[in-house]
């Protein structure tokens, strides 16, 4: 249980948190660090509209259900308490203000574009599959004709493809079977058509 409750004083942290593979917890604040002594804060109204402009950058958004709690011993002090349900992989990763946030030991670190791009393919693997990516050095003049021709044929008398296809430029039909984008021809897409 204790690993779920967290003390911070930087909203940041909870982006932090948030990144943490199926964690669910609490983020409290109002309580010592380092005695862990609940002193509560002074909750107002400005304090209310900071809380909500901290999880306002939040991207993606989430909803996070915050409590107020008296502390007895402090009158007029209030522990602020958030719960919030952590990120899952494959989900899209977490940033404040545009920033993701990671944590080393007890340091809140931004987090290496590394680790964060690692996350975004996790969240979209379709933009990132290498079959994607441009073939670089991959020419034309590389690619098997003969074979893209048959292929061709084969569509024709299967009734997929219109006969004009035979006579249409090469790259012009690599560019309708998106095959080429922007000119360049797409890794794993072209290797069905290189030449062994």
């Amino acid at each position: 249980m204790a690993e779920n409750i967290n003390f911070i004083a930087n909203p940041a942290n909870l982006c932090v948190h948030l990144h943490r593979v199926y964690y669910l917890g609490w983020l409290i604040f109002g309580i010592a660090p380092k005695s862990l002594k609940i002193i509560g804060q002074e909750v107002t109204d400005k304090t209310q509209q900071e809380i909500a402009q901290a999880l306002a950058g939040l991207e993606p958004a989430v909803d996070v259900w915050v409590a107020y709690v008296d502390v007895p011993e402090q009158p007029g002090n209030k522990v602020i308490a958030m719960h919030f349900d952590g990120w899952v992989w494959g989900e899209r990763p977490h940033t404040f203000h545009g920033c993701p946030y990671y944590k080393v030991e007890s340091t809140t670190k931004v987090m290496p574009q590394d680790m964060y791009d690692e996350r975004i393919r996790a969240h979209q693997p379709q933009l990132y599959a290498w079959e994607r990516l441009a073939a670089d050095g991959v020419t034309l003049a590389d690619l098997n004709e003969n074979l893209i021709r048959n292929c061709i044929r084969r569509g024709i008398d299967g009734g997929r493809i219109p006969e004009s296809a035979l006579y249409e430029p090469t790259g012009d039909i690599l560019s309708k079977w998106k095959l080429l984008k922007n000119g360049c021809r797409q890794m794993g897409r072209s290797c069905s058509f290189l030449i062994t």
